[in-house]
């Protein structure tokens, strides 16, 4: 696939007034690298940095974690410097459901949603038909709720939605309600969320989470979502025939010309995986989401790997795991040894 090009970032930098000057280089949790002047500094962040690559020792009996966090990090860097795309204008969140392992990169930063809010604004429909308040035949404004469920979620109709929006609440309380589904804690969150739609990566990942962990609380959402924009978004690279519940969202702002594409979606694989992509582009937005859908889909796969081997290894016997005991008392020889 081409893209176009777009000028690579060059490292940024600040400065601590009235202290030598000194070159460090460390790694934010995102991944980037900030190029550190006039620190006097220099030891205590050299052992900062000694400890931050110390390996994890894991407690005994504690399953290691599958994910190896800065090799991940590593492949979508490749990614976007071979591809021209400022990291830090892309949001990323991954799950990988059969262990729970999240993966995040610049999750916290808060974008406008476009049509993402769909989402967990049908969710509390949803939760009205399985607590049996509402049926598939519920009328919302003379439609049925099957089809409003049908024209928010795969068709994304926007004046649908917002009716829908104002039959549950006013805006800002109805999107309050839509920290239930995540565990992002209450004062974490900034006044842009209700008031115009602003959301992160982490919190879109917190929602499809609890999508694919209760789908009995939500029934029929993840269905329509399987439906909505076949050819496109994630499915762009992989095609259709995965299995994918996504939501897109896109918005140009013509005062001052931003754009705003995202995709949140599980991927029916054999271990199901989910994965939401924000970004601050536009045209270019939807090749990233395709190309990091690929991307992880690759990787989930390797993922399936390491898990299969580490559940083989752990239904071995004792007996063939376990090490001989003169192999445990180095310093004693064998009989026999040594001539």
């Amino acid at each position: 696939m081409i893209l176009h090009a777009v000028p690579k970032r060059k490292d940024a930098g600040f400065r601590v007034p009235g202290l030598q000057t000194m070159h460090f280089w460390v790694c934010s949790e995102m991944g980037y690298r900030f190029k550190i002047r006039k620190t006097v500094l220099c030891g205590f962040l050299a052992a900062c940095v000694l400890l931050s690559c110390m390996p994890y020792a894991h407690a005994e009996g504690e399953t290691a974690p599958l994910i190896d966090a800065e090799e991940l990090q590593s492949r979508v860097d490749a990614y976007f410097s071979q591809m021209g795309i400022l990291p830090e204008l892309v949001s990323v969140g991954y799950v990988y459901t059969p262990t729970g392992e999240c993966w995040y990169h610049n999750a916290d930063k808060w974008y406008y949603s476009a049509s993402l809010y769909k989402v967990p604004l049908m969710m509390l429909l949803a939760e009205r038909e399985a607590a049996g308040e509402l049926t598939q035949e519920s009328l919302l404004y003379s439609w049925p709720l099957s089809l409003v469920e049908e024209e928010v979620l795969t068709n994304s109709n926007n004046d649908i939605a917002y009716s829908v929006m104002l039959s549950i609440a006013e805006p800002f309380a109805c999107r309050s309600m839509f920290q239930r589904y995540s565990a992002i804690p209450e004062e974490e969150y900034p006044w842009e969320f209700a008031s115009y739609s602003y959301f992160s990566a982490r919190f879109m990942t917190d929602v499809m989470k609890t999508l694919f962990s209760e789908p009995e609380r939500f029934p029929h959402v993840a269905d329509c979502l399987k439906q909505a924009q076949p050819g496109h978004y994630f499915h762009l690279i992989l095609g259709d025939d995965v299995p994918i519940a996504q939501k897109y969202g896109y918005y140009h702002d013509d005062e001052d010309g931003s754009d705003w594409t995202h995709t949140a979606g599980i991927f029916y694989t054999p271990n199901p995986f989910i994965l939401t992509v924000m970004t601050r582009y536009g045209g270019m937005g939807e090749s990233i989401i395709g190309d990091l859908g690929a991307l992880f889909f690759e990787y989930t796969g390797e993922l399936d790997k390491r898990l299969e081997q580490r559940e083989e290894k752990a239904a071995e016997p004792a007996s063939q795991t376990a090490a001989p005991a003169e192999e445990l008392q180095p310093g004693i020889p064998k009989h026999g040894r040594n001539r």
